[in-house]
């Protein structure tokens, strides 16, 4: 049986890491541009490249494949994280926890500003 951390930091840390992630993966799925949705191949990422560019980061490559496998991968990532971290001394999972909340609010803001200048129709003269 899977014990909890005891630590009641952890225990109220965790749901917003959980929240960080799923904010995440829901912004990348709203960003998508509106081909995507009929061809999944044309998904894009945070910072407005393909998902095929070189340096693909983190679970944007499951896009390629479609919304649904990239839901999964992130439900599955995310009760892993879960998990993980209940298992960890309590030091040690409050790193863990805060390193994925800040990492994902940063991707989050990144995929924000990406998209809103891919969608702008505002031209530089």
């Amino acid at each position: 049986m899977l014990t909890h951390a005891k630590s009641p930091i952890v225990s109220k840390a965790r749901w917003v890491m959980l929240a960080a992630i799923a904010s995440s993966g829901m912004l990348t799925l709203w960003g998508q541009p509106q081909i995507f949705w009929s061809d999944a191949t044309k998904a894009i990422r945070g910072d407005g490249l393909s998902i095929h560019a070189t340096t693909n980061p983190v679970f944007d490559f499951f896009l390629g494949h479609g919304a649904l496998p990239f839901i999964e991968t992130n439900l599955l990532y995310m009760t892993v994280a879960f998990f993980a971290v209940s298992r960890l001394p309590r030091m040690i999972a409050l790193i863990a926890i805060f390193s994925a909340v800040f990492a994902h609010g940063y991707s989050a803001t990144n995929l924000i500003l990406a998209y809103d200048g891919l969608s702008s129709d505002k031209k530089i003269d």
